[in-house]
């Protein structure tokens, strides 16, 4: 299905959510702004990249408990997704220091960052 006109999305908890799933969403909807999929433990980095690099637009990523994202995918957010304005990366236990730098860098309108439960992320990653 196609859903051109479509902006937000939150697929929170859904269990078979995959990778798949946010190439069809990129792919299908170019004005997404923010996207939801805290809780969906399939999506990885090689989703996370598809989607960043097919709506540029994203203002906000919600990725909250996807435990298998990891600094490799924040850097094709940071390279893709210059307007990021919200990332909520709590208990992505493979997310470092380096991958919040890459962010905060690459996207300066960034004002809201969870990183709650984020074992690798100490002070040098929060005051980049």
């Amino acid at each position: 299905q196609q859903c051109h006109q479509l902006t937000k999305v939150s697929v929170s908890g859904c269990q078979n959510i995959t990778d798949r799933s946010l190439h069809a969403l990129a792919m299908d909807c170019p004005f997404l702004t923010e996207v939801d999929v805290r809780n969906c433990p399939k999506i990885s980095d090689a989703g996370l990249a598809v989607l960043a690099q097919g709506s540029p637009r994203l203002q906000g990523i919600t990725l909250y408990g996807c435990a298998l994202v990891t600094d490799e995918g924040l850097s094709v957010v940071a390279e893709h997704c210059p307007d990021l304005m919200r990332l909520d990366v709590r208990d992505c236990h493979e997310v470092t220091n380096h991958g919040i730098e890459l962010v905060a860098q690459a996207c300066p309108n960034l004002t809201y960052l969870e990183i709650g439960g984020c074992e690798g992320v100490s002070g040098e990653g929060i005051t980049a």
